[in-house]
């Protein structure tokens, strides 16, 4: 079996090349910008928390399909809209409000020589280099010490890199079931694929974008919306009950005065609606395996 090899034009790379520099310059100023509780929705990153669905690929993907129909980029075709995915898709991390490097671990470790010495002091150097070393990292106008940083840095990167190692070999392993078995993308990359495959289909955008497509834009707007304007301004009502006991994405953190609260292993309940739209997109295979999953862990825990 073969395939055409259909190489990638300089337009295309001058035009990604472009698109990565505007998003890896602005974004992550525009993440670190916003207020708090703004951090979990818009961002160009990711939405949802630790649900990390992707919001940069798949945004770009619309408008490129909608300028594609009202005649602006009628070359794109399947590899720039690949293209686009995998260029951009890597960015996401950079331009989320708890990723590298905006918020990780290693910045608490940083922070913490200076301002909870006691406790640090214990830490070997890999962890974070010393104090004298930290305070100009954010006052600046001194040479990089980088014997002192090299510790920090390897510890930090062999770190991340096993993680990016651990993780790979988790989504092989599920590959089988979403690819080869179920026939469906991975559940965070489905709806850029559906999007992009529906911008390359013959008829009018309103044929290609589907009545359920178009529902559901509504149906976002109308939950987002209102947590926008709670969010922003005190005197909106509160219609979905996010100013109490919720965090900005959607988790509601038990009272000790709820009755759930006295069961153990529910220390929080998830409300957002998005969380329970991507599961929709999972196998049935995988969705079965985490609610036994769940369960076995909740009888354990009241065992326990």
């Amino acid at each position: 079996m073969s395939s055409e090899y259909k190489p990638i034009s300089t337009s295309l790379w001058i035009f990604t090349v472009i698109i990565l520099f505007i998003f890896g310059f602005f974004g992550p100023v525009w993440t670190t910008m916003i207020p708090g509780g703004f951090t979990n929705w818009y961002t160009a990153g990711t939405v949802g928390c630790k649900l990390w669905v992707p919001v940069l690929p798949t945004v770009l993907i619309f408008f490129l399909g909608i300028l594609r129909e009202i005649g602006l980029f009628k070359s794109a075709d399947k590899t720039t809209f690949a293209f686009l995915y995998v260029a951009t898709i890597g960015l996401v991390v950079f331009l989320t409000s708890d990723g590298w490097p905006i918020q990780d671990t290693y910045t608490g470790f940083l922070a913490s020589r200076v301002v909870e010495p006691d406790i640090s002091d214990n830490w070997p150097s890999m962890f974070a280099p010393p104090a004298d070393v930290v305070r100009p990292i954010v006052s600046g106008g001194a040479p990089v010490p980088w014997g002192a940083l090299m510790p920090f840095i390897v510890f930090w990167w062999l770190m991340m890199a096993a993680y990016a190692v651990f993780y790979l070999a988790i989504a092989s392993l599920l590959r089988h079931h979403y690819i080869d078995v179920e026939k469906v993308p991975f559940p965070q990359t489905i709806v850029s694929v559906t999007l992009a495959n529906r911008f390359l289909e013959q008829g009018n955008l309103r044929k290609k974008l589907g009545t359920p497509l178009i529902v559901g834009i509504i149906l976002g707007l109308a939950y987002q919306i209102p947590l926008f304007l709670t969010a922003l301004y005190p005197w909106f009502p509160d219609v979905y009950g996010w100013r109490t006991n919720t965090c900005n994405h959607g988790t509601v953190w038990l009272t000790a005065g709820s009755a759930l609260a006295q069961l153990p292993g529910m220390a929080m309940l998830n409300k957002s609606a998005v969380h329970a739209a991507i599961f929709f997109l999972a196998p049935l295979s995988v969705l079965t395996s985490a609610v036994i999953t769940n369960i076995i862990f909740q009888i354990l825990m009241q065992v326990a």
